[in-house]
């Protein structure tokens, strides 16, 4: 179960992970403000048309209720109601808290613009280019998390690869998706162990309540993080510039101006492009 207190132990070493990563991009952005495209979430939209949408788009609106949930249940799981109730409940309702939480873990790693999310970030990070077009492959998404995520950072010796190493293992995500664990004894036994050297044969309940609230934290606070950057960028520089693709020049960009608008802090495309 989620707790008060490992969520007041864990939240500054998330944050301040998140805030190191985030500055260490924008010393690092390829393109101007490329770190600002970011925050943006800017992509091509599902119809590959030629125009990159500066917003979260469909694909990151459809996760808003996902989003919403998990907010939802932190503040429930931490209320003074839940602390009222007898041993008996508590009881009752730890058994049925970790099975919803093997979905929250697992939804939280397989979602899409989480993911796309951290691989921008580490694209920034490295130097790269700005992917408007990132796509993430469905079936090998572990893989690409270990590959393209969490290894370039632990490369880099950044505390936000420490946190992921803390908390993904995809071992959990296939055994909760494939219904392969059971829950007795104050264990999640996990019956796709099949004896690798990297699995695990069961976890205690402190140990997933330590790795999901790690996971659970990590996208409550990055989503926290951009919109905190976006308000402290836009409130100094309103109107600046960012570079998008040149469909007429292929491999070239073009230099496009953005203005913040502080009563929905978010940056759009100005009038003045048009001209």
């Amino acid at each position: 179960m989620i707790s008060t207190e490992i969520i007041d132990l864990l939240k500054d070493e998330i944050n301040e992970a998140i805030e190191e990563s985030f500055d260490l991009a924008r010393e690092t952005e390829s393109n101007k403000n490329d770190f600002l495209l970011f925050l943006e979430s800017c992509h091509l939209p599902t119809d590959k048309s030629q125009t990159p949408v500066l917003g979260p788009g469909s694909e990151s609106i459809n996760d808003n209720s996902r989003l919403k949930f998990l907010q939802n249940y932190i503040s429930f799981k931490t209320s003074r109601e839940l602390n009222q109730i007898s041993s008996n409940q508590k009881s009752d309702f730890k058994d049925f808290s970790l099975h919803l939480e093997l979905m929250i873990y697992s939804h939280c790693w397989e979602s899409i613009p989480n993911i796309k999310e951290l691989k921008r970030l580490v694209d920034l990070i490295e130097g790269n280019d700005y992917d408007f077009n990132l796509e993430i492959p469905i079936h090998t998404k572990q893989k690409y998390i270990r590959s393209q995520i969490k290894n370039p950072l632990v490369k880099k010796n950044l505390k936000l690869g420490d946190i992921i190493s803390k908390s993904f293992h995809s071992q959990i995500r296939n055994a909760f998706a494939h219904s392969d664990y059971n829950i007795r004894f104050e264990k999640i036994i996990l019956l796709n162990y099949t004896g690798e050297p990297w699995q695990l044969e069961y976890l205690s309940f402190d140990d997933f309540e330590l790795m999901n609230t790690y996971t659970m934290l990590l996208f409550l606070l990055f989503e926290y993080n951009k919109e905190k950057y976006k308000y402290n960028i836009g409130s100094k520089e309103p109107t600046t510039d960012v570079y998008m693709p040149n469909y007429v020049l292929p491999t070239t960009f073009k230099k496009m101006e953005i203005t913040y608008f502080e009563n929905s802090n978010r940056f759009i495309f100005s009038q003045n492009n048009n001209r």
